[in-house]
């Protein structure tokens, strides 16, 4: 991507006055841009919990509260805190524009203003949010299987546990690893206990819902989060996993298997990830049957 091109994204438009709204909304979506509209703090809360957008125009003034805050609090959430936001004022004291930038704003825009100008700066927060984007995608991935790393898949636990929190969700972990892969590296070649690795992840791929994140934690272990869901959430996935992994001929000896510890975190729990991620291990380490929950 050069620094000329145009992308397009997902803008969240924060803004209480409807007729300005409805025109830079129309602008921006003349370009192609997907656009939500949203005309107080907690409008714009409800967007974000649900449609994460690329790119935040946010007013400094709203009816429920000012627009300061709500940057702070997108900033102290791991799931929005790397979306650029643009902080629309009338007045622009240089006190309020340092304490923006100090407080994570990308830019800002001055009122009244012309639509090429907020067009521009829209662009430029979206190749910014990309460029981001590739370069956490390139750190965070597993060359093997291309889910993510270890480090990728427990940066989203502490994204999604801070959210599910915030909401009163509770978040569920399935610690899975793959039976008998030993065996098929000593027996077959490191090559076809790779095939079975990339088969495994293909399949916790097309078993989870769309918010679930499927990671490789390491050796021939996988690491599932799943928001919003208890332990038989869990059960039920490692079920479809097994019977869609029996429908293929792997290797001779018999069909490929995975197993899972699993651990849930309540709304009202206050433990670390680490200890949430010990208790889905010592689950898997002891279980004796295809599943086993550690409470």
């Amino acid at each position: 991507m050069t620094a000329a091109e145009d992308v397009t994204g997902r803008i969240l438009l924060v803004e209480d006055d409807g007729v300005a709204r409805s025109l830079l909304a129309r602008a921006l979506r003349e370009l192609g841009h997907v656009v939500a509209e949203a005309s107080t703090c907690a409008e714009a809360l409800e967007w974000t919990a649900t449609w994460p957008p690329d790119v935040v125009l946010l007013d400094r003034f709203l009816p429920d509260g000012d627009g300061m805050s709500l940057l702070e609090q997108l900033k102290g959430d791991a799931l929005t805190r790397d979306v650029p936001v643009v902080m629309v004022t009338s007045t622009p004291e240089r006190e309020f524009v340092v304490q923006a930038l100090r407080s994570g704003a990308h830019d800002y825009l001055t009122t009244p203003f012309l639509a090429e100008e907020v067009l521009a700066r829209t662009q430029a927060a979206l190749r910014t949010k990309a460029l981001v984007d590739e370069l956490r995608v390139l750190a965070a991935h597993d060359p093997l299987t291309g889910l993510r790393n270890r480090r990728g898949v427990a940066e989203q636990l502490t994204s999604w546990r801070a959210h599910c929190s915030r909401h009163g969700q509770p978040i569920t972990v399935a610690m899975i690893d793959v039976n008998g892969l030993k065996r098929v590296n000593d027996e077959h070649s490191h090559a076809a206990g790779d095939r079975v690795l990339r088969a495994v992840a293909e399949q916790l791929q097309a078993c989870v819902r769309t918010e679930d994140v499927v990671g490789r934690w390491g050796g021939d272990e996988f690491l599932v989060l799943l928001p919003r869901a208890d332990a038989s959430t869990a059960v039920a996935l490692v079920e479809r996993v097994n019977s869609r992994l029996a429908l293929q001929q792997l290797v001779e000896g018999g069909p490929i298997t995975v197993r899972a510890g699993v651990s849930v975190a309540p709304p009202s729990s206050h433990e670390d990830d680490e200890h949430l991620l010990g208790r889905a291990a010592v689950a898997l380490l002891e279980q004796r049957s295809p599943m086993r929950q550690l409470a």
